[in-house]
């Protein structure tokens, strides 16, 4: 019979587990990579036996193939006799290398074909004793199957194996599917991948001298649980904040008059969140909108990589291997796609048919607002027409379609003596503060002069227009990808532009992705 120790399958399946496993650490470089096998007396190297030759070329084979620049070999396992076995054994090279301020092991017991009490008792909790600093110790993978106890059923009461899934985005779409699958504990490792440095996507909350500048959604509809229910779980709920004052005006072109209640939002549909944040029956948070995300980073904390792109996606061996910028890659069991419909597009391309292509029929419309910040008696007490901002009527000249009196609408959005507007504006030719102020001025009755700063946020893919049949168009994608190994697409570009809608269906992919893991 054939050995297999140097079988390309064998040695790629392997460097495949290895590659994958490295990616669970924060810093994959600093790992100490210890390839073990079960040690033998010595005395057995007098008749021949080529076992312990062997089990180093199987090593040095798989370190090349996953790109090791510097791995080691032991032996585990030793019988307790009188008679020396083949060394150096795994636990004390462990000690060596912690005391040289190595804290990173991934062990790979190349020479076992399964786990079995041994390995487990060695991994598991012989060698955190003999490295106490070594942290990540029991990150093991059996060498022929991937998996402790291989691909058998799951015994009751039986430690359920990890999976790796990838969430591709770190909007809160990306980060509420990361936070779900945190959720599930240890079975699951978590990889939050995204190509800005900055998460949060669109939701952007800028403090400055007591001022909260939103640079995206203020709020969400308080009749909408999810990122309420999120909040609560990530431990932000008593951060929640009512809206102050409800109503809303419409600009005429020549006065302010009352809107009835959703009126706004009739009179502009989605063209601007500002029409659908005016009425009564929202909430947000005391800090602004980025609480929510700051607290969902927080709470992920090392399973997100900030300025990790991915620039393709192909089937692995088990699961997805990712291209990710820069040249690198990683195998996954799963992933979460949380990223604006283009993107999935792209990456579906070579796996999710004609039905993927169509998600390049949702567009994104540009988004351009302005803050600016005034001394209160700038601005005349009560506003003409009152309520938490006003909306343009379509006949009415001028950039401004919309305006929210920020520091009347949710409490501590400016400091005492200071009053906030946030403007909505369409195509501009110029500075864009500039023009809010010059347009606002006569809508509000301004007065003083300039305003002490304006903060600009133009998003050049804003919110989603969806097209005729949108609904119909994403579930033929979502059933293609059901044959493939587990993938779920989620965000405002499939599901819906609100932010509680993003949290739904970020959730909600992230649990389709679990219950295919079967965790």
């Amino acid at each position: 019979m054939r050995s297999w120790g140097d079988h390309p399958k064998f040695l790629d399946l392997v460097a495949e587990r290895v590659a994958q496993a490295l990616q669970r650490f924060p810093s994959p470089q600093a790992v100490q990579v210890l390839f073990t096998a079960h040690s033998l007396p010595e005395r057995i190297l007098a008749s021949g036996n080529q076992y312990p030759a062997e089990l180093r070329v199987s090593a040095a084979a798989v370190a090349r193939r996953a790109g090791l620049a510097t791995w080691h070999f032991a032996f585990q396992s030793a019988g307790a006799t009188s008679e020396p076995w083949l060394g150096p054994e795994a636990g004390a090279l462990m000690t060596e290398l912690a005391g040289q301020g190595h804290e990173a092991f991934l062990i790979v017991p190349i020479g076992f074909v399964c786990d079995h009490v041994e390995v487990l008792y060695d991994v598991d909790i012989a060698y955190p004793r003999r490295a106490p600093r070594a942290h990540r110790v029991a990150q093991r993978r059996s060498a022929a199957r991937g998996r402790p106890g291989g691909d058998r059923p799951q015994r009751r009461g039986e430690a359920r194996v990890a999976v790796t899934v990838a969430v591709v985005g770190a909007g809160i779409t990306g980060l509420s599917a990361a936070w779900e699958l945190a959720r599930a504990g240890g079975a699951v490792d978590v990889i939050v991948l995204d190509a800005e440095r900055r998460p949060g996507g669109m939701i952007v909350s800028e403090r400055r001298d007591g001022f909260v500048v939103e640079g995206g959604p203020d709020g969400f509809l308080a009749a909408e649980p999810d990122i309420q229910d999120l909040a609560c779980e990530i431990g932000i709920g008593h951060r929640l904040v009512d809206q102050l004052v409800p109503g809303s005006s419409l600009w005429t072109g020549t006065r302010l008059e009352p809107l009835a209640e959703g009126q706004a939002a009739e009179l502009l549909g989605i063209q601007t969140t500002a029409a659908s944040q005016l009425s009564r029956g929202f909430r947000s948070f005391a800090s602004g909108m980025a609480e929510v995300v700051e607290a969902l980073v927080t709470k992920l904390g090392q399973r997100l990589r900030r300025a990790q792109g991915v620039t393709g996606l192909a089937p692995a061996t088990r699961g997805w291997r990712l291209s990710i910028t820069g040249g690198s890659s990683l195998n996954v069991d799963a992933v979460v796609l949380a990223v604006p419909a283009w993107v999935t597009s792209r990456l579906l391309a070579s796996v999710g048919g004609d039905a993927a292509r169509s998600l390049n029929d949702v567009i994104y419309h540009p988004s351009l607002t302005v803050s600016l910040a005034y001394r209160v008696d700038q601005v005349p007490p009560g506003l003409e027409g009152g309520g938490a901002g006003f909306v343009s009527a379509v006949e009415a000249k001028g950039s401004v379609r919309a305006c929210t009196y920020a520091w009347r609408k949710y409490p501590g959005r400016a400091p005492d003596g200071y009053a906030l507007l946030r403007a909505f504006l369409g195509p501009v030719d110029g500075d864009p503060g500039a023009i809010a102020h010059a347009e606002l001025g006569p809508i509000l009755g301004l007065r003083g002069g300039a305003p002490l700063w304006t903060r600009a946020f133009e998003w050049p893919h804003g919110l989603p227009r969806y097209h005729r049949g949108h609904a119909e168009r994403v579930a033929r994608v979502r059933k293609r990808l059901a044959r493939l190994a587990p993938l779920a697409i989620a965000g405002a570009g499939l599901d819906g532009a609100g932010v509680s809608a993003c949290v739904r269906s970020g959730r909600e992919a992230a649990r389709s992705v679990l219950e295919r893991l079967g965790s």
